[in-house]
C-alpha cells in the first residue's frame, strides 16, 4: 500500500472516533492550595475513557452518565483526588501539593528510574513541548541551545545535511565524539534525523561519565535517552487519546552577502571577459561588452559577436536559490485499559531545500504496547519502521564559485551545458554551478526496523528481575555520481554505489533490589546486570569512472569499474552494578561500575573496569532550612570513568587483494596480494577517560527561582593515534596509545518565574556553558586533525588548546607593526619568506549563553529564544574570497589609492628599517584597491581570522489553544494553532559588515557552502 495513502487512512480512523453521549455536564475550576488556577489538569470519569483537561484559567467541562460516576483529578506535583459526582453540576477543586511527587523522578542509565534529588551528577530533562511542531526535519536541531553543556550545530544549510552533537566538548583526538543515542531503553545506531520529533514523549541528557558509567565505553561521550510516545504505553485507568498535528513551513536562504552593483568583471579598472574578479570598470563607464558566451559562437550561433549592455545583474546569486517548502504531519493514538495499553504513531515529513535537486522524504511508523499478565509480571514491546530518502548536491563544487561570480553575469538565464555533449558551458574554464546542480548528486535511501521488548517480574515489592532486548536493522543505499563534462573529479564522470546493511542486537538483564531499609535511617536501592551487544554487518560497493554515454548512470556505462565487499562482526559484553545508600532521605551515596569486554583488541586488553561514585546532600532537609527564600538546596559530586575501544582490524595484519593491479606483456591481468600499509599493533588498548564533577541545585523565593550548576574536569589519556613509520619498515604508519587531553568546564541553568499571576506568566530561563580543552601530552610535537574526513588546518599541539588553527602570518616588529617591503609597499608574508606556520586562532568559544523567554496570557503563549556565542576564532576563507574578488559592498570604496599601515622592514631579521635619525620609516607607497586586497593583504592566513562571536534569534513562537471546556462548539478536546520561526536574525559583528557571514554556516570551518536558512511555520494540532 502506498505510504501516503496508509498515513491518511490512519489519520481518518483517528478522527472518526465515536462521541460519547452525555447525560449531564459538570463544570468547575481547579486551583492550587493558594487559589491560583492550574492549567492542563487531567480529569477523567473513573473506569471510562471520558476525560477532559483544564484551560489556562483552570476551567473544565466534562460529561457524566450517572450519579454514581467518580471524577478523578490528577496533576504532576499534586495529590490525585477522587470526587463522587452525585447530583452536583459544579465542582470546584483545590489540589494539594504532593511533597513526594515534587521530588522529580527521572530516567537514568539502563532505563533505571531515580529520584532526581538522589543523583550526584547533572541531568537535563525535556518533554514533548520542547521539540514538537518545529519546522525542522532533524530532531537534533530542535534542541539547539536548550541544554547547558551541549553544542549542536548543522554542517550547513542543506536539507538532509548532517548535524554535529557534542556533550562537554570532545574526549578523543581521532575516535568518535558523538553521544550515544538510546531509544526506549535500547542503544540506537541511527541518526536523530531518523526519528519523528512529534513522537517524542520525553528526553534525558546524561552529560558526565558518572551518569553514563552503566553504558561503559559506549556512553563515554554522553548519552541522550529518548522515550517515544509509541513506546510509552503504560497500563492503568481506562482512557483513550488521539492527537493529529501538521506543520507547514517555508525555508529561505538566511545569509547571502550584500553585493555591490557598481563595478563588473575585470582587473585594474579594465574590463576582462572571463575574469573571476570584480575589479573592472564602473558600470557607468562602458556601454557594451561582448556577450560572455561569444567565445562559444560555434555552439551557440546566436551569441557569436553579440554585444550586450554592460550593467549589473543585481540578483544573479539570489536567483540561484529557491524558497523551499516543507510539511511535517503526525498522528498518535493511545489506549489504556486496566491490564493492557496500546500506542501508535505515524508521521510523514517532506522538505525541499533552498537549492534545486535537494529534498528529504521520511516516513515513520511506531507501535508499542504493554500487557500485565499477572499482578507481578509485565511485558511491553515496541516496533518502529522508518524510511529516509535524501537528495543532496556536491555543495562544495557549487559554492566555491557561486557567491563571487561577476556582478554583470546573468547566470540563471544562460545555458549551462553543451546541447550535444552535455558538458559544462560557462563564461570561463571552470564548472558552471547550474551544471553541477543538474548533473551531479548524492542520493541516500535508508530503511530501518527497530524493535524492543521488555519483561519485568516482581518477586516481591522490593525485588524484581528485568529483561530488555532490542534489534536495530538498517540498510542504506548510497548513489553518488557526476556526468562527464565537468572539471576536476567530474571531467570524465563517475558513479559510486554503496550498499550497507547492519543488524545490532542489544540485550540486558537487570536484578533490582529497591526500598530496602538497613536499620532506622539507612536505605538501599541496588541494581546489578549484564549486557551484550552484537553487531553484524556487510557492505558492498562499486566505483566506476570514465563515463561512455552522457546522462546514463549504470556501472556498465563506465570504462572502469572496481567492486569491493566486506563483512564484519563485533561483540561488546558488560557487567554492571549500582548501589545507592540513603540516610533519612537527605544524604545519598551511590557506588557504580561496569566491566566491558571488547572484541576489537587482543585478549589481554579486552577486559576493562570503570568505577564510579557520587554523593548528593540536601541541607534543607537535613537541617530543616526550608523558608520562603530558600526552598531547596542540594550539593552533589561525582567521579566517573570510561574508555574508548579502537575500530576494527587495528591489532591484526590485513591482506589486500587487487585483481587488476598489473597487466603483463601478453595482456593478462595479474592478481596481487599485499600487506596493508598500516602495521598492526597487537598491544593497542582502549583510551582511558576520567571525570570529576561538582554541582549545586537550588529553588528559591517560593520555588520561583531554579538553579542548577555544574563544574567538571576530564582527563583523557592513552589516546588512540596514528604514528608514522620509516619507509624501510615496509609500512607507512601504525596505531599507538599516547597523548592526553584535559577538559574543564562550567554549566549553569537558571530559571526565573518573573511574573506569575492568574492570567499572565513570564518565565526567564538562562543556560550558560563554558569549557576549555588542553592538549597535555603527545608522542610528537603536533598532529593535524581530520575534520569531515580531511585535514583542515586544525591541530592538536602539546600545551595548546585542542583544535587550534595554524597558518601563515604577516611579519611584524617588536611593537606589533606590520613589516612592509620598501620596494613595493606590500606585507612580508611568512610563507613567502620560507617561515613555518604558527598558531593563528582557537576555534573554541569562550562561552555561550541562551536566554529563553516564555510568556502566557490566558490561552495565548509566546516564546523567544536568543543565543549568544562569545569568542571562537574562524578562518574565514569564504569571506576572504568575497573581499578578494570585490563583490560585496565592503569593497565599493575602491577609487583612489591605499597604503598598507606599517613600517619598512627586513624580513630576515624581523626588524624595522631605521632612517638617519634612528626612527622607524612608515610605509608611504600607494596601491590601488585590487592590489591592496587581492594581491597582498589576505595572503596571510592570520588576517582572515575573525572572532566568531554572534548573537542570534534562534526561535520564536506564538500559539493559541482552544479548550473544549471553555468552548463547547469545538469537536475536539483541545485545538492549538502555532505560528513560529527559526534562525530569523543574527549579528556577527567582527565579520565585514556586508559579508553577512553566519559563523554557524559550515560548522565553523569558514568555507563557502550551502548558506544557513530561516524558516517560517504554521502549526495545527488537535487532541481527541
Amino acid at each position: 500500500m502506498n505510504k501516503k495513502l496508509l498515513f491518511f487512512v490512519l489519520v481518518f480512523m483517528l478522527s472518526s472516533s465515536a462521541c460519547i453521549y452525555a447525560q449531564k455536564t459538570v463544570t468547575g475550576t481547579v486551583s492550587d492550595n493558594n487559589g491560583l488556577p492550574l492549567p492542563g489538569v487531567n480529569l477523567v470519569i473513573k473506569g471510562t475513557v471520558n476525560g477532559a483537561s483544564t484551560d489556562f484559567d483552570g476551567n473544565y467541562s466534562i460529561s457524566t452518565q450517572t450519579v454514581t460516576d467518580v471524577l478523578v483529578i490528577s496533576y504532576v506535583g499534586y495529590k490525585t483526588q477522587e470526587i463522587s459526582v452525585g447530583n452536583q453540576s459544579v465542582i470546584n477543586v483545590a489540589l494539594q501539593e504532593d511533597t513526594e511527587a515534587l521530588s522529580e523522578v527521572v530516567i537514568t542509565a539502563q532505563g533505571i528510574k531515580k529520584s532526581k534529588k538522589a543523583l550526584g551528577y547533572a541531568i537535563t530533562t525535556l518533554d514533548s513541548e520542547d521539540v514538537e511542531q518545529r519546522p525542522e526535519a532533524d530532531l537534533a536541531r530542535t534542541l539547539q541551545g536548550k541544554i547547558a553543556g551541549v553544542n549542536i550545530s548543522a554542517v550547513n544549510g542543506e536539507t538532509g545535511g548532517g548535524t554535529s552533537i557534542r556533550i562537554r566538548s570532545s574526549l578523543s583526538i581521532n575516535q568518535s565524539n558523538a553521544p550515544l543515542i538510546v531509544v526506549n531503553g535500547v542503544p540506537f545506531s541511527g541518526l536523530m534525523g531518523d526519528l519523528d520529533a512529534n513522537d517524542i514523549k520525553s528526553m534525558s541528557v546524561l552529560k558526565g561519565l558518572n551518569a553514563s558509567v552503566l553504558y561503559g565505553s559506549e556512553g563515554r561521550n554522553g548519552v541522550i535517552l529518548i522515550e517515544t510516545k509509541s513506546g510509552a504505553a503504560v497500563v492503568g485507568e481506562k482512557s483513550f487519546k488521539a492527537t493529529v498535528s501538521t506543520t507547514t513551513y517555508v525555508n529561505q536562504v538566511a545569509n547571502l552577502p550584500e553585493y555591490q552593483n557598481k563595478y563588473g568583471a575585470g582587473s585594474e579598472f579594465g574590463y576582462v571577459g572571463g575574469n573571476l574578479g570584480n575589479w573592472g570598470p564602473a558600470f557607468t563607464e562602458l556601454d557594451e561588452v561582448p556577450h560572455p558566451y561569444a567565445i562559444y559562437g560555434d555552439i551557440f550561433p546566436e551569441y557569436k559577436d553579440k554585444m550586450i549592455p554592460y550593467e549589473a545583474s543585481p540578483n544573479n546569486v539570489k536567483d540561484f536559490f529557491n524558497t523551499g517548502r516543507g510539511t511535517i504531519t503526525s498522528a498518535n493514538i493511545s489506549s489504556t485499559q486496566e491490564k493492557t495499553a496500546f500506542n501508535m504513531s505515524v508521521g510523514y515529513t517532506d522538505e525541499q531545500g533552498i537549492i534545486g535537486n535537494n529534498d528529504l522524504k521520511r516516513f515513520n511508523l511506531g507501535i508499542g504496547g504493554q500487557i500485565k499478565l499477572t499482578d507481578n509480571f509485565n511485558v511491553s514491546a515496541t516496533l518502529n519502521y522508518s524510511t529516509r530518502k535524501v537528495n543532496r548536491l556536491q555543495a562544495d563544487e557549487i559554492f566555491n564559485l557561486l557567491t563571487f561570480i561577476p556582478r554583470d553575469l546573468d547566470l540563471i538565464n544562460l545555458p549551462y551545458q553543451h546541447p550535444q555533449t552535455g558538458a559544462s558551458i560557462y563564461y570561463r574554464s571552470s564548472e558552471n554551478p547550474l551544471w553541477v546542480m543538474n548533473n551531479t548528486g548524492l542520493y541516500d535511501d535508508v530503511v530501518r526496523v527497530f524493535g524492543t521488548i521488555n519483561a519485568k517480574y516482581n518477586f516481591t515489592d522490593k525485588l524484581s528481575l528485568s529483561y530488555r532486548a532490542g534489534v536495530d536493522n538498517d540498510s542504506q543505499d548510497e548513489f553518488d555520481y557526476s556526468n562527464k563534462g565537468g572539471f576536476g573529479d567530474n571531467e570524465f564522470g563517475f558513479l559510486d554505489l554503496d550498499y550497507d546493511k547492519a543488524v545490532t542486537v542489544d540485550q540486558s538483564i537487570i536484578l533490582a533490589l529497591n526500598n530496602l531499609k538497613i536499620g532506622e535511617h539507612i536505605g538501599l536501592d541496588s541494581q546489578i546486570g549484564i549486557n551484550s551487544k552484537f553487531l553484524k554487518g556487510k557492505s558492498h560497493s562499486s566505483n566506476s569512472s570514465d563515463q561512455i554515454v552522457f546522462g546514463f548512470q549504470n556501472p556498465r556505462n563506465y570504462r572502469t569499474t572496481q567492486a569491493s565487499y566486506s563483512d564484519y562482526n563485533e561483540n561488546l559484553a558488560g557487567a554492571f552494578g549500582q548501589f545507592e545508600f540513603s540516610y533519612d532521605s537527605f544524604f545519598y551515596l551511590t557506588l557504580s561500575g561496569r566491566n566491558d569486554w571488547g572484541s576489537t583488541v587482543e585478549k589481554e586488553n579486552q577486559s576493562l573496569f570503570y568505577p564510579g561514585a557520587s554523593f548528593s546532600f540536601i541541607p534543607t532537609s537535613a537541617f530543616n532550612l526550608n523558608s520562603k527564600v530558600l526552598n531547596y538546596l542540594k550539593l552533589r559530586g561525582a567521579y566517573g570513568t570510561s574508555s574508548g575501544f579502537p575500530s576494527r582490524f587495528k591489532t591484526r595484519q590485513t591482506l589486500d587483494t587487487n585483481p587488476r593491479r598489473f597487466v603483463d606483456a601478453n595482456g593478462q591481468v595479474l592478481v596481487t596480494n599485499s600487506s596493508d600499509d598500516e602495521y598492526a599493533n597487537p598491544d593497542l588498548s582502549p583510551e582511558l577517560h576520567r571525570e570529576f564533577e561538582l554541582g549545586i541545585e537550588a529553588r528559591l523565593f517560593n520555588n520561583r527561582v531554579n538553579l542548577e550548576a555544574s563544574a567538571f574536569k576530564r582527563i583523557s589519556e592513552d589516546q588512540i593515534l596514528e604514528a608514522s613509520l620509516a619507509p624501510e619498515t615496509g609500512y607507512t604508519s601504525t596505531t599507538i596509545n599516547a597523548g592526553r587531553i584535559d577538559t574543564k568546564g562550567l554549566e549553569i541553568d537558571l530559571g526565573i518565574d518573573v511574573i506569575k499571576t492568574n492570567n499572565f506568566n513570564w518565565n526567564f530561563r538562562n543556560l550558560f556553558t563554558a569549557y576549555e580543552s588542553l592538549v597535555v601530552s603527545l608522542p610528537q610535537s603536533e598532529l593535524e586533525l581530520s575534520i569531515n574526513g580531511e585535514g583542515r588546518g586544525r591541530f592538536a599541539i602539546e600545551g595548546q588548546p585542542f583544535g587550534v588553527m595554524k597558518g601563515s602570518y604577516a611579519l611584524r616588529d617588536d611593537e606589533g607593526n606590520f613589516l612592509i617591503n620598501p620596494d613595493i609597499g606590500e606585507l612580508y608574508i611568512s610563507s613567502e619568506q620560507g617561515k613555518e606556520d604558527i598558531i593563528i586562532g582557537d576555534p573554541t568559544p569562550d562561552w555561550t549563553l541562551t536566554t529563553i523567554n516564555s510568556f502566557s496570557y490566558k490561552n495565548f503563549n509566546l516564546s523567544a529564544q536568543f543565543e549568544y556565542t562569545h569568542g571562537g576564532d574562524i578562518l574565514g576563507l569564504g569571506v576572504q574570497d568575497l573581499l578578494e574578488r570585490g563583490v560585496t559592498r565592503d569593497t565599493e570604496n575602491r577609487e583612489g589609492s591605499f597604503i598598507v599601515p606599517g613600517v619598512y622592514g627586513d624580513p630576515v631579521t624581523g626588524t624595522a628599517l631605521l632612517d638617519v635619525n634612528g626612527d622607524k620609516i612608515p610605509n608611504t607607497i600607494q596601491q590601488n584597491a585590487q592590489r591592496t586586497v587581492f594581491s597582498n593583504y589576505y595572503n596571510a592566513d592570520e588576517l582572515s581570522v575573525f572572532d566568531g562571536s554572534v548573537l542570534r534569534l534562534r526561535e520564536i513562537a506564538l500559539g493559541y489553544t482552544f479548550h473544549k471546556a471553555t468552548n463547547s462548539k469545538i469537536p475536539f478536546e483541545t485545538m492549538t494553532l502555532t505560528l513560529s520561526g527559526r534562525n530569523l536574525w543574527f549579528n556577527a559583528p567582527d565579520f565585514p559588515k556586508y559579508s553577512n557571514y553566519d559563523p554557524e554556516n559550515d560548522n565553523g570551518l569558514g568555507d563557502q557552502t550551502v548558506p544557513t536558512t530561516k524558516r517560517f511555520a504554521l502549526g495545527f494540532a488537535v487532541t481527541f
